[in-house]
């Protein structure tokens, strides 16, 4: 077992929980003793001398006070909110683009609930045309994304969060967690 694909839950020096971050960084963050291994996959990693487990939970040495840390807007970040997934026909494929619901053009704005990840073929058929205009619809509604919840997308695309984090998180986070990255969602027009 190696490091490439997984994912770390990072706690708070209280156990609260911080972000999603790589194994491979988690493992960096052990190993300079500026975290400590919570839970992890046994004989994960070996040396010469040693093996290590593979984290898939560490909590840093302090707390870290944060204040609301709002993402930033990036073509990138509306990519990972909607999983590189069509909000239109739910399609994925590797050149994806980020259309706007209401064209720009016609006051639209550079927003979280404006934007939306979309396959070529649906951007070209939508045009500068409203989704009622179009006749299509959103497979959910557009909305900004905590950082918590982002950067868990962003580092699970693959798959499912480690069944270990749901002790660490609150109830509520974890079922939106599951929930984000499953798709649970309906066909809602804005």
């Amino acid at each position: 077992m190696g490091l490439k694909g997984k994912s770390c839950l990072v706690l708070n020096g209280d156990y609260s929980p911080l972000n999603v971050c790589t194994a491979l960084k988690g493992a960096k963050m052990v190993f300079t003793g500026r975290a400590e291994v919570v839970e992890g996959k046994i004989n994960g990693l070996r040396t010469v001398s040693a093996q290590y487990p593979v984290p898939t939970v560490i909590r840093i040495n302090h707390k870290i006070r944060l204040r609301d840390v709002r993402v930033r807007l990036s073509r990138k970040a509306v990519l990972s909110r909607d999983r590189y997934i069509c909000q239109y026909c739910g399609s994925t494929a590797p050149n994806m683009t980020v259309d706007h619901l209401m064209p720009k053009h016609r006051g639209g704005e550079f927003s979280w609930e404006n934007l939306v990840c979309a396959c070529p073929r649906c951007n070209s058929h939508k045009g500068d045309r409203t989704l009622a205009e179009a006749g299509m619809k959103v497979l959910s509604r557009p909305k900004e994304p905590s950082y918590f919840i982002l950067s868990l997308l962003y580092h699970t695309q693959k798959g499912l969060p480690d069944e270990s984090w749901g002790k660490y998180l609150p109830p509520s986070l974890w079922q939106l967690a599951i929930q984000e990255i499953i798709g649970v969602s309906k066909n809602i027009s804005p």
